[in-house]
């Protein structure tokens, strides 16, 4: 596996888990 391709899957669920984490936020100011 080359490692530009590992590289691209950390920085995908890097940027989901922080969307997630905004999320969370978002909804508990929501509250």
């Amino acid at each position: 596996m080359p490692d530009g391709h590992q590289c691209k899957r950390t920085n995908l669920l890097r940027s989901l888990q922080s969307a997630e984490k905004s999320r969370k936020r978002a909804y508990k100011l929501a509250k």
